[in-house]
């Protein structure tokens, strides 16, 4: 994220008279812009980028490896909805167990359904603190990041993913134009 601050920094004062002075970051949504952008060499500014970084510190462009968790993650859908709803749902059992219990009084069945009740009761309330403990640390990562508060962590997650998986496939097609101008100067020589 450094280097391509770095360059982007670079590319605005080319050319420019002016002191300006360089950005302090960028947004994470311009990861997946990178990939759109067409330099004049008609290939994309994320491919110019990456092969400036292949040639300074090539291990930079592992990301993807560097990231295992967000890749992960770009799986994480509306916790929050889903889990709510999985408590309202919990709320409604309790009260038809409940009057069920009233009607079978001394019956076996009863003692069942609120071992089940109970079991899933205590299923979902951890569920709400692994929730809470989940929101608390997006937090510190959308603050950390300067991003909105309305940014969802499945948003985020699958622009970086995107981002990773754009860049992989650039590191793939840098790594072979190497080994082939390796091999035509084997060929030469």
């Amino acid at each position: 994220m450094g280097a391509i601050l770095k360059i982007g920094n670079r590319l605005n004062r080319a050319g420019v008279e002016s002191l300006k002075t360089n950005a302090d970051g960028f947004t994470v949504e311009s990861l997946t812009k990178l990939n759109q952008v067409k330099t004049n060499q008609k290939t994309t500014l994320l491919f110019y980028v990456a092969s400036i970084i292949q040639r300074w510190n090539a291990p930079l462009l592992c990301v993807k490896d560097e990231m295992p968790n967000v890749l992960k993650a770009q799986n994480v859908t509306a916790h929050e909805t889903t889990l709510k709803s999985l408590e309202q749902e919990l709320e409604g059992i309790k009260k038809i167990a409940q009057s069920f219990d009233v009607r079978v009084k001394g019956e076996g069945d009863s003692s069942e359904i609120s071992a089940f009740v109970h079991q899933a009761s205590e299923s979902v309330s951890k569920l709400r603190e692994a929730s809470n403990v989940f929101d608390t640390m997006f937090d510190d990562v959308r603050s950390y990041l300067a991003l909105e508060n309305n940014v969802k962590p499945n948003a985020l997650f699958a622009t970086m993913t995107s981002f990773c998986n754009d860049l992989n496939v650039i590191h793939s097609q840098l790594k072979k134009e190497g080994k082939r101008k390796q091999y035509r100067g084997v060929r030469k020589g």
